[in-house]
């Protein structure tokens, strides 16, 4: 099963394929607060450090959002990124 990393917060976790990253913060404890759980707010950015091969592709929406919100190319939205491989994230703080 993949394994969610969360860097500065040493914690991880086993998580089914295809669980988003969100999910998986939720069930880790990890204080994320999203409001449209769509990818298209920007109210919940992560930052991949390793594992983007592991990850589903950016959507349209998601692409836009992290364009307009001058995300850098690093940042994924934990609402809609689907984990099927090992990843470590952070945090980012807006």
């Amino acid at each position: 099963m993949p394994r969610v990393f969360f860097e500065g917060l040493e914690r991880c976790l086993e998580v089914e394929p295809g669980t988003t990253l969100l999910e998986a913060a939720e069930r880790a404890g990890v204080a994320l607060h999203p409001d449209c759980r769509f990818g298209w707010c920007g109210s919940d950015p992560l930052i991949l450090v390793e594992g983007e091969e592991h990850v589903s592709p950016k959507e349209e929406d998601e692409a836009e959002n992290i364009a307009f919100n001058h995300f850098p190319e690093s940042v994924r939205m934990a609402c809609v990124t689907k984990v099927y491989g090992d990843v470590r994230v952070r945090l980012f703080n807006l």
